[in-house]
């Protein structure tokens, strides 16, 4: 038996050399991959969705996160801040049939296919998703096509009120070489020439540089609006979204993570990943009460002029409709951030926070139950974009400070957003992390699959001869070596050599193959090979007791 253990161990060697060698021939390396598959331990938070999900008509997710070949000073958040405003403000100038503020902004042959005489008003707009979905360059324009998703009230003018739930998808245009404008006069809606308040001629002229511009000749100016989904809404729609949707399969990061967050630690050594975690988590924490309390000044200091006007139309509505909201006892069940994000002025952190909470809707006068229960509490998942000027190091403040990050005043603002005692505009990201955008789970994941089918790693060596521009090859993805083959190679190993040694070394090595077949996470690798390692000391004890112990058999 002594011999029979002489030829088990090289043989066993021999046989762990080549498992290993075969698995790295198999493995084929990308930069980045999609990190395992994770599933939404539930639906979408109720009191953020503002619509009822449905089935996109239309393509989604971004093109690349900026145009710096043709733009160096795009920002994709400020564009979408920008898309944002002015369709708020398109919705209301089509109610009023104001379109004097739009008229540099919106070609003026969409303005009468779309001015509609039959409406007095159009209320509580509220955007539940606004996305870039397609990007082309040619002819000597530049287009971005951009997704809306929101709700809003029509009021006829015999006083009727309808709600509808619309997905429209514009398209913006602009002449090739015309770079962005700074951010303040880009949220302002004013001339894109001069910057001055938007007052025209009939010309289309500027009242204050005479230049013409309801052209589009200096910035972006939308051609076309389409209606995708157009569904009215019964009050009951308000408060009762139904079943949560199904949970879908796929990585919820954004491609190239790591990269993008290791850069953005370099840039700023101070920075504390779990400093910041803390903050977005009480900013989560604080907007939930002032949803419930409906006071939704207690969240402004900490959040952009969208998300305060989507949620403050939430409010009005609820309020109108005699109903109440509650979204109590929120239990955070993970945190971890999936996108890291850097434009020309700004730079984004998307937080995905999965929660537990019990929500539930009430009529206001009787307190009667109307949606949800008091007592059992739902999962939702919800993803939060804060963003902040480039180049501010000041660090989030975990409890949310109330003093001004600018004066040091108490902390008071109006509903602007600006400081009543020094005037600075606090929530415009120059003093800090400010909430940017909530995104539910079906938007962020159509957004994500576009990105990785989109995203080009970087090889990792210097090829001699790189693929063309324009290439369709899809990136690289880290595959494994088929388990059967694992299988064979373990039946292999034990009929040569390894009978004699009845230890648990074979179901650990199996159970190593099937967490490599399984899943590529950190853990199964430290695990398996932890394993593999036991092994390796178990056969070297058996192999030294059996050459040099005559009692050992």
């Amino acid at each position: 038996m002594s011999d029979y253990a002489f030829l088990c161990a090289p043989t066993g060697a021999a046989l762990l050399y080549l498992l290993r060698g075969y698995r790295r021939r198999q493995e084929v390396y990308s930069e980045d991959a999609p990190g395992e598959s994770e599933e939404a331990p539930g639906g979408e938070n109720p009191s953020a969705t503002p619509a009822p999900q449905a089935e996109r008509s239309a393509p989604a997710g971004p093109p690349p996160l900026h145009l710096s070949a043709l733009d160096p000073h795009f920002s994709r958040l400020l564009f979408l801040d920008f898309a944002q405003l002015l369709y708020t403000r398109w919705q209301v100038a089509r109610g009023s049939g104001a379109f004097a503020p739009v008229r540099p902004y919106v070609r003026a042959d969409v303005i009468r296919s779309k001015s509609r005489k039959d409406l007095s008003d159009v209320q509580y707009v509220s955007i539940g998703d606004a996305r870039i979905v397609d990007r082309d360059a040619e002819g000597g324009y530049e287009e971005l096509t951009v997704l809306f998703d929101a709700t809003l009230r029509e009021v006829s003018q015999h006083g009727r009120k309808k709600d509808y739930w619309t997905v429209e998808r514009w398209t913006f245009r602009r002449p090739l070489g015309v770079c962005s404008p700074p951010p303040d006069r880009m949220q302002a809606l004013c001339c894109p020439n001069c910057g001055a308040p938007v007052e025209l001629r009939p010309d289309g002229s500027c009242t204050y540089c005479d230049e013409v511009v309801a052209n589009g000749k200096f910035g972006w100016q939308v051609v076309s609006m389409h209606d995708l989904e157009r569904e009215q809404l019964a009050a009951r729609d308000l408060y009762d979204k139904g079943a949560p949707p199904t949970p879908r399969k796929g990585s919820v990061k954004a491609p190239g993570l790591f990269r993008e967050l290791k850069a953005f630690r370099s840039r700023y050594p101070e920075w504390k990943k779990d400093r910041f975690l803390d903050f977005a988590q009480e900013v989560f924490l604080e907007l939930q009460r002032a949803w419930s309390e409906r006071a939704w000044e207690r969240i402004r200091p900490w959040e952009t002029d969208s998300v305060f006007q989507t949620q403050r139309h939430l409010i009005e509505r609820y309020r109108q409709e005699g109903l109440i909201n509650r979204v109590e006892r929120v239990r955070i069940l993970s945190r971890s951030i999936v996108a890291v994000e850097r434009d020309p002025f700004f730079e984004a952190i998307t937080v995905r926070f999965a929660a537990r909470a019990v929500d539930y809707t009430i009529r206001a006068s009787t307190e009667e139950l109307l949606f949800g229960s008091r007592e059992k509490s739902t999962s939702f998942v919800e993803y939060w974009t804060f963003v902040r000027r480039a180049g501010c190091r000041r660090e989030p403040d975990p409890k949310l400070s109330q003093s001004c990050p600018a004066c040091s005043a108490p902390l008071r603002v109006d509903a602007a957003g600006v400081c009543e005692h020094c005037n600075a505009k606090v929530v415009s990201g120059e003093f800090g992390w400010v909430l940017s955008r909530i995104t539910q789970p079906g938007p962020w994941q159509d957004a994500i699959d576009e990105a990785w089918t989109r995203y080009r790693p970087e090889p990792r060596r210097s090829s001699p001869s790189p693929p063309p521009t324009g290439s369709r090859r899809r990136p690289l993805r880290r595959t494994q070596p088929p388990p059967v083959s694992k299988g064979i190679l373990a039946f292999a190993m034990v009929a040569l050599g390894w009978l004699p040694m009845v230890t648990p070394a074979v179901p650990l090595v199996a159970l190593k193959g099937i967490l490599k077949a399984w899943h590529w996470r950190l853990w199964g690798r430290l695990f398996g090979n932890t394993l593999l390692l036991s092994y390796g000391l178990g056969m070297l004890y058996f192999w030294y007791r059996a050459a040099f112990d005559p009692e050992f058999f």
